[in-house]
């Protein structure tokens, strides 16, 4: 039988009165499930694997559970899906090394971070900002003053960071 009706998303019905007929049935429900199943979810183990058995392709989501962020299938690589952005105001005291750790919840290393320094420590503009060591989870932020590590001293600056 084809479907009797159509639910709210579009989803084929069958009353279960009509004649069976399962092979058209199943390919029905598969056309369905393709056109609107490009979500999957599962631990980056599991991306991985599903990308080793040939199952990941061009526009395939991915909610990653081991990173908590989405991924997008884009040509034959997974990258992070949407521009995310974390952002917020970090005040701290630098280290010997005039570097301050920021911790982010990107779940990717962010492609860029913006700095902008709030003047606390030091005279506005006289504070060098470099960013180093970006992980998924944390990036420095190495502090200069005339060329010098800023060290141990206090600091404030706004951050940006996008995945």
């Amino acid at each position: 039988m084809a479907a009797d009706s159509y639910g709210p998303k579009g989803e084929p019905q069958f009353a279960g009165s009509g004649a069976s007929a399962d092979a058209e049935d199943l390919t029905l429900l598969g056309e369905f499930a393709a056109d609107v199943g490009n979500n999957r979810v599962g631990t980056t183990a599991e991306r991985d694997a599903a990308t080793a058995a040939g199952e990941a392709y061009d526009g395939l989501t991915w909610w990653d559970t081991t990173l908590r962020r989405r991924f997008q299938r884009v040509g034959t690589s997974w990258r992070p899906a949407g521009a995310l952005m974390d952002g917020d105001l970090r005040e701290g005291t630098t280290a010997a090394n005039g570097v301050v750790g920021v911790g982010h919840s990107l779940g990717a290393v962010p492609r860029a971070v913006l700095i902008t320094g709030t003047g606390r420590g030091a005279v506005p503009g006289e504070l060098t900002y470099i960013v180093t060591a970006k992980t998924e989870l944390i990036f420095n932020v190495n502090v200069y003053r005339n060329g010098s590590p800023f060290a141990n001293n206090p600091v404030g600056f706004h951050w940006l960071a996008l995945a």
